[in-house]
């Protein structure tokens, strides 16, 4: 039988039945020889042949025998019926020991394609293999339960995120949200796979956890600046908490280079200058440096939208007569809290780098006696460096206030 090619297998399993006669020794030499050279086929063998394969390894009494092919008995039993597989390692015994062991080594892919026709098994799989959830064709097998997440390990949880990112899933965001580092869940945010929506939602869950926003923002590693618009427009100017340190969204900004449209770079202005002005910001005069000479040229042009113009304007203080437009508001607004909170001096002297810009500043700060004061130590600041537009600035502040 072993001599025709390929051998017949099947033949030989059923001729097995007439060995009895020989004595049970001489009948298993007989048999671990055909199992031999099944399992050496293990894929391609008939169905009958794949059972007495399974027989062979619940009865046989040779442990080396057992070894020899109970690794490549789970896995081919996986390929053939994942649900058994299952049921083998529920019920213990020695398949239940081979199945269990194979399970443990078996390619990631072959699982993935055993668990699109039986979802209803991910549990027990994914216990046993949790790198499944790290997998973005994991995800997309469309009955997997999201309820899975929750047997992610937390050091893992950045890579899991960003496969659910892909995947399109966002129901377990907010899960997921809860125990990931925050710098991991940037990298994830920004891996660039998923899209607007799923992005959009992943977003939400987030602000909805205000401690982890906070963290995520404040961990120095966003670099697009479309993530902090994208953030900002999906939040309030004073949604985000600032109990101590820097302001989170001022670490962000730091940190984000990558350049976005002028109207994105509108709005991302107009929302960490309605932050600066609030109540919520420890790093006001900061977020105003960064915020005062795009927004006012977005005022002065005219180029805001008109919600995007309420983000900010709604929070400007009303001047007098000759304060009514918008950028004279801006400016006054931007003098009064410098002066009447008592912000750092040498922020105002550089808090543009347009030199119209900081002398009608210079101007409006000089109006008042209290002012001119504040004027006085923007100079001294000036006047201890080196660069010959802040000498300039210590000099029209000098005529200002002699």
């Amino acid at each position: 039988m072993f001599e025709t090619s390929p051998p017949d297998l099947s033949r030989a399993v059923k001729a097995l039945g007439s060995l009895d006669g020989l004595g049970s020794r001489q009948a298993r030499s007989v048999r671990t020889m055909v199992a031999r050279r099944a399992i050496d086929e293990v894929d391609a063998v008939s169905e009958d042949v794949f059972e007495f394969l399974v027989d062979t390894l619940e009865h046989g009494s040779n442990p080396n025998e057992h070894t020899a092919f109970a690794k490549g008995l789970g896995t081919a039993l996986w390929r053939r019926s994942p649900l058994r597989i299952v049921e083998a390692i529920t019920s213990g015994g020695v398949l239940g020991r081979a199945s269990a062991d194979a399970l443990s080594d078996i390619d990631p892919d072959q699982l993935v394609v055993g668990l699109k026709e039986n979802p209803r098994i991910a549990r027990q799989i994914v216990e046993a293999r949790p790198c499944l959830l790290e997998r973005i064709d994991f995800w997309r097998i469309p009955d997997i339960e999201e309820g899975l997440v929750r047997l992610v390990k937390d050091a893992a949880a950045g890579r899991v995120a960003a496969a659910l990112l892909a995947a399109g899933r966002f129901g377990p965001a907010s899960l997921i949200i809860e125990r990931v580092d925050p710098g991991d869940l940037v990298l994830a945010l920004e891996s660039g796979e998923a899209d607007e929506l799923v992005l959009a939602a992943w977003l939400e869950a987030l602000l909805r956890n205000a401690n982890k926003a906070a963290a995520v923002l404040a961990s120095g590693r966003v670099s697009r600046r479309s993530t902090l618009v994208a953030l900002a427009r999906a939040s309030g100017p004073d949604g985000v908490p600032n109990d101590y340190g820097e302001d989170p969204w001022l670490i962000a900004v730091r940190s984000a280079s990558e350049p976005i449209s002028q109207s994105d770079e509108d709005y991302l202005a107009a929302f960490l200058m309605a932050r600066a002005l609030g109540p919520r910001s420890r790093s006001r005069a900061e977020l105003i440096c960064f915020a005062y000479t795009q927004l006012y040229r977005a005022l002065d042009q005219n180029r805001l939208h008109d919600d995007v113009e309420r983000l900010v304007t709604w929070r400007l203080d009303w001047g007098g007569w000759f304060q009514s437009d918008y950028c004279s508001r801006l400016k006054a607004t931007v003098v009064r809290r410098f002066v009447t909170d008592h912000l750092d001096p040498e922020i105002f002297g550089r808090l543009t780098d347009d030199d119209a810009l900081s002398m009608s500043l210079i101007d409006e700060m000089a109006e008042t006696g209290r002012g001119r004061r504040y004027l006085v130590e923007v100079r001294n600041h000036l006047m201890h460096t080196n660069q010959r537009d802040n000498r300039a600035r210590a000099d029209y502040i000098f005529d200002k206030i002699k």
